[in-house]
């Protein structure tokens, strides 16, 4: 298990950097001009952009004429997406509520989209969780400044918003419980 928590931290780390490096869609004449078109792949990839991604660049670089090397770029890229596609990052991009781009290749996608489902649960039963609390908490804040003939209707409201919340939490539980079963079982390889 250490060592599971420790390649998705390694998994983090990379996927940062390569973020940083790729943050702009557009490159400026001179980042045009000094990129390291397998970098810049390299990059892109570990970010999670689609094989198409270097049509940004392209048309970034076109506007002061720098033609971009996409030979250099896709062969960076396919080492790239190769360190986004795992399962460990398909759980921390899920659960993080990040997007996916179907970027990731054929042999790839099905085990990191598995890990990517588990994650994204954790991450959308949190944020429902988090809403029904906040609903609740207008509601109990209403009911306490409320007059006597709206405390009834308010009353009832600020219940059933408790039981929307003892649901969520609930499902949150049961998100988190498949997440580190995921983890447990992937650890001993299955």
């Amino acid at each position: 298990m250490i060592g599971f928590a420790r390649s998705i931290w390694v998994v983090s780390a990379l996927v940062a950097s390569a973020m940083a490096l790729s943050t702009c869609a557009t490159l400026n004449e001179d980042e045009c001009l000094s990129a390291d078109w397998y970098q810049l792949g390299q990059g892109d990839g570990a970010a999670g952009q689609p094989s198409n991604y270097v049509e940004l660049h392209r048309e970034a670089c076109a506007k002061h004429g720098i033609p971009v090397n996409d030979t250099l770029w896709f062969q960076g890229w396919q080492i790239g997406i190769r360190t986004y596609c795992t399962p460990q990052n398909g759980l921390l991009v899920g659960r993080d509520g990040n997007s996916y781009k179907n970027s990731c290749p054929a042999d790839l996608a099905p085990a990191f989209l598995n890990a990517y489902q588990v994650g994204k649960r954790v991450f959308d039963a949190r944020k429902e969780l988090n809403e029904a609390r906040s609903k609740l908490e207008k509601a109990l804040d209403d009911l306490a400044d409320a007059k006597e003939d709206d405390r009834q209707r308010l009353t009832i409201e600020a219940e059933t918003l408790r039981t929307q919340v003892f649901g969520a939490e609930i499902r949150v539980q049961s998100a988190e419980a498949n997440y580190d079963r995921y983890l447990a079982d992937f650890s001993r390889g299955y």
